[in-house]
Formats: structure tokens, C-alpha cells, sequence
């Protein structure tokens, strides 16, 4: 089965918008699937951070996706990951019934999607070099 990531939708985390994939114009996307209590996104944080500052510059968008916590039910819990936590990108709270299909192996995944919301690469798990594996994905589908 193939996944129609263009589909992705949800809240944008602490505001009252809506967000959806489909309208994110960009050369390469890369979706941060997180939860607040799972340590080995905690440490990603950074990682993803600095992916989010290499390509801050270029045609790249980064979003956290959360598909497990509720916005309202875990609200103090999600302020405190946050504020612990600080993510220079956007986070979307997205349906978790229709998106975790998409997080087969565990949390954090991370997906990045091409300009037309193919799947380029998928990477589950903490890594110390993150940032630096998954730039390498991404260089070659930037323009210069």
C-alpha cells in the first residue's frame, strides 16, 4: 500500500490554525514523528534543530508531527516537553487514527518527502549524527 503523504493534516501545535501537507510548497520536507514521553525524541530535538538551522536558508521545510499526545488532555504534560524541549519548527497535532500507519517502527521517525510528497528516505531511531545523515539525504534533491 502506498501512503499518500500529501494527506497529512492536523492543528498547528498552541494555535488555532490548521495546517495541510498538501499546501507546503518546498524541494524537500522532513516530518519529525515525536511523542511526549518517549526519551529517544527528546534527545532528537537538537539533532532536528540543527537540521531545521542548516536548511533554514533553502528551499527545506521541517515539521514535528505528534500523532499519539491529545492537545487538550496533555496539555500541561506537551507545555512542559516544550518548554524543556525547545523545537525551532512547527509541530502539528495530527489525527492519530489515520497518521501513525505512516510510524511503523517506532518513534522518533523522521520522513522526508520530495517536492511532490514522495517518501525519500525514512530514518526510526536516535542517532547522535543525525542532523549530519540526514543532510546527506537531502542535498542532492536541492536546487542551487
Amino acid at each position: 500500500m502506498t501512503l499518500d503523504y500529501a494527506t497529512l493534516e492536523g492543528k498547528i501545535l498552541g494555535q488555532d490554525k490548521t495546517f495541510s501537507l498538501k499546501d507546503v510548497n518546498a524541494d524537500v520536507i522532513i516530518l519529525d514523528f515525536w511523542y511526549s514521553s518517549c526519551y529517544p525524541c527528546i534527545k532528537s530535538i537538537p539533532e532536528v534543530n540543527k537540521l531545521h538551522e542548516m536548511f533554514s536558508d533553502r528551499n527545506v521545510k521541517v515539521y514535528g508531527v505528534n500523532v499519539i499526545d491529545d492537545e487538550v488532555a496533555h496539555k500541561s504534560r506537551i507545555e512542559k516537553y516544550l518548554r524543556n524541549n525547545p523545537m525551532q519548527y512547527v509541530t502539528i497535532m495530527a489525527n492519530g487514527a489515520k497518521f501513525a500507519k505512516w510510524v511503523p517502527n517506532g518513534y522518533p521517525t523522521l520522513l522526508i518527502l520530495n517536492k511532490d510528497f514522495h517518501l525519500i528516505e525514512s530514518h526510526t531511531g536516535f542517532s547522535e549524527h543525525l542532523a549530519e545523515e540526514i543532510a546527506l539525504v537531502v542535498e542532492p534533491y536541492l536546487k542551487d
